[in-house]
């Protein structure tokens, strides 16, 4: 079992471990720095990667239609995580809002 999963990833494409490697990095390090930072750092973390990932997904979306490959089977934007996604700077606001609270509870199991 364990060899299967090396396989997997031996088999990855060297980008893909590179920029996985890195954002595993990036992720620990600023898991850190929210860890040991003031409540106003925190917030403006919070905020800079709640707009990132709204930017992001648009960005991919972009990209999709740009390279001719986006289609409502494959890319759908109304799709569990991309409404996630977009829903995460509403959320940076109001963290103490149930619904949204249980969207994103329910939303991490289906995503």
């Amino acid at each position: 079992m364990i060899s299967d999963a090396i396989n997997i990833v031996l088999a990855l494409p060297s980008q893909h471990v590179i920029f996985g490697i890195i954002s595993t990095v990036l992720c620990i390090a600023a898991a850190w720095v929210y860890s040991h930072g003031s409540n106003k750092l925190k917030s403006i973390m919070l905020e800079t990667i709640s707009w990132l990932v709204v930017f992001n997904e648009i960005a991919f979306q972009l990209n999709m239609v740009y390279y001719g490959i986006w289609s409502y089977s494959t890319s759908l934007p109304l799709e569990m995580c991309y409404l996630s996604a977009l829903l995460i700077p509403v959320y940076t606001r109001f963290q103490q809002y149930r619904p949204l609270q249980n969207w994103f509870f329910f939303a991490g199991f289906g995503g």
